[in-house]
């Protein structure tokens, strides 16, 4: 079997930043340190890190009583600042591992006047992260003569008016936003690992309503290099082996990105994953997902290299 290997191996910076932190505050510490949910998307990684005491929690109440006043690290996808209120008040202390391009949309959402349109899964943890940075915006103060006309018009001072804000993840729904006058001209941000070709139909179906549409971020330029490389990869191979757990968002992306050119396309987590049906196919590439760590490819890289 031939096997063509990615130069891309391993985790991306931001899912590695997120592990030192929480590696290093479980040295620190001396005891149990907790997650806000998986540090990241990757099975084996999370079962390892619970070996180590690291362990993922939902809310404070899942930490026993004996460890309250521990750390908890917020994942690389981030959290909402209610989270993080709850983590403080229940005595947590708290250690922010958010992926900096999460970040970066964060703060560029929350400079936005604009009603936000937030393109991504919205069962996603980054995708509520973006919801809630939008939907806590106050809507700007109406100009002076605004102001006196509104004032006249009513004795009880309102509660502030909050910027409208929603989410999409199909064409189909941004097709229904883009008529929504409320949106016009809206500010748009995508989820960091959404798909390439689903994001560029949605852009396609606001562009094409309005120029007006502002677009404050772009998937994620590691995740992008990624998968132009797994489509080099695919179209040069039989099927391509994509390392990462089902869970990952990414390492999903891949797969379906890969599966528009090889014959076979196999998600796994390590070696003892690989099919016996893989062993049909002379040229074979493999690539890795941002949450997958480099030993597990390396390690899959060999046995498949042995078939």
């Amino acid at each position: 079997m031939k096997l063509i290997r990615s130069i891309y191996p391993g985790y991306c910076k931001g899912v590695l930043a997120a592990l030192e932190k929480a590696e290093a505050a479980r040295v620190e510490s001396g005891r149990k340190v907790y997650t806000y949910g998986p540090l990241i998307h990757n099975r084996p990684t999370v079962e390892r890190l619970k070996k180590n005491g690291i362990i993922p929690i939902s809310s404070p109440s899942d930490a026993p009583k004996a460890q309250k006043g521990s750390v908890v690290v917020i994942s690389a996808h981030g959290a909402g600042s209610d989270v993080v209120a709850s983590f403080k008040s229940a005595g947590f202390s708290v250690k922010d591992a958010t992926c900096p391009v999460i970040k970066k949309t964060v703060k560029a959402i929350k400079a936005s006047e604009r009603p936000v349109i937030i393109v991504g899964n919205p069962a996603h943890a980054e995708v509520k992260v973006l919801r809630e940075a939008a939907e806590s915006r106050i809507a700007p103060e109406p100009s002076a003569p605004a102001r006196v006309a509104s004032r006249a018009s009513s004795k009880a001072k309102s509660a502030p008016k909050r910027l409208p804000a929603a989410v999409v993840s199909t064409v189909k729904e941004a097709r229904e936003l883009s008529n929504n006058p409320v949106f016009d001209g809206a500010d748009i941000a995508v989820q960091s690992t959404f798909g390439t070709r689903e994001f560029d139909e949605i852009k396609v179906v606001f562009v094409r309503k309005s120029r007006s549409y502002h677009f404050l971020n772009d998937i994620c330029s590691v995740c992008i290099k990624r998968r132009a490389e797994a489509a080099k990869i695919a179209q040069e191979a039989d099927a391509v082996a994509v390392m990462g757990s089902p869970e990952s968002s990414n390492a999903k992306a891949l797969a379906e990105l890969a599966g528009n050119y090889a014959a076979g396309v196999f998600l796994l987590e390590g070696p003892d994953d690989i099919p016996e049906l893989v062993s049909m196919f002379e040229t074979v590439g493999i690539v890795s997902s941002t949450s997958s760590p480099a030993e597990a490819f390396e390690k899959t890289a060999e046995a498949l290299e042995k078939l």
